[in-house]
């Protein structure tokens, strides 16, 4: 079963405050990272900050694989992509892992963020 760690002890007050539609896609991203790697530890690495972006509305959420697997993180991006829409033009729900400081997986959602009705991964 795939473990979950918080690189921060105040993170796992701010999980249960996600975006609805972000804790939809957290939990599909959990699933099916259990699915293909059930040994594997996932860290949330951040979850809110006061920045003004959307980690500030509790609209997106960091995650990395405990050993920092690129394939791992890449996989997870595409399969998130292909299963949601983030429901504005030119922006995913999971952008590029490379971006910020280190690779990582940033999912975000908004309230038009929809579940594609094809993309059954």
């Amino acid at each position: 079963m795939i473990g979950l760690n918080f690189k921060d002890v105040n993170h796992v007050f701010h999980v249960h405050r996600l975006h609805l539609k972000l804790q939809e896609v957290f939990t599909f991203f959990l699933h099916e990272a259990d699915k293909l790697w059930p040994e594997t530890t996932w860290v949330v690495t951040s979850v809110f900050r006061n920045d003004g972006g959307v980690h500030n509305h509790y609209r997106g959420i960091d995650l990395v694989p405990e050993d920092r697997d690129l394939d791992k993180m890449k996989t997870m991006e595409d399969r998130v992509n292909a299963a949601f829409d983030y429901g504005k033009e030119g922006l995913k729900v999971c952008p590029d892992i490379h971006h910020g400081t280190a690779p990582h997986n940033h999912l975000q959602a908004r309230d038009s963020t929809r579940r594609k009705e094809k993309a059954r991964v």
